[in-house]
């Protein structure tokens, strides 16, 4: 994941899914039932808290963008544009997300 390329579907569909709750409840596979996918999805991302969005300069902006990561993931698309950010902003959002999941409680 380091080097900076345009995530595919499934890729985007799983950092989601890594993001929104570690890996520990993994969300329904969004190529066998994507409206069960798209429902939790949504559930999570309302419950998951908000962060600041450099790319709008917007705070309280959810997590996860459901729109974007729906229209690329939807059925009969293989490729994915993931809202154009790049491996490495994912990898730094990532490691935000970590801290503050599993950081000291201040």
């Amino acid at each position: 994941m380091l080097d900076e390329r345009t995530l595919r579907a499934g890729e985007a569909a799983t950092l989601a899914g890594l993001v929104l709750d570690g890996g520990d409840d993994p969300l329904p596979d969004w190529q066998d039932d994507f409206d069960e996918f798209a429902t939790a999805l949504r559930e999570r991302v309302a419950s998951a808290g908000t962060c600041f969005d450099a790319r709008r300069k917007r705070k309280g902006a959810p997590l996860l963008d459901c729109r974007s990561l729906l229209q690329v993931v939807r059925p009969g698309r293989m490729e994915a544009l993931f809202m154009s950010i790049s491996t490495n902003t994912w990898m730094a959002l990532l490691a935000v997300v970590v801290v503050f999941m599993f950081g000291p409680k201040l």
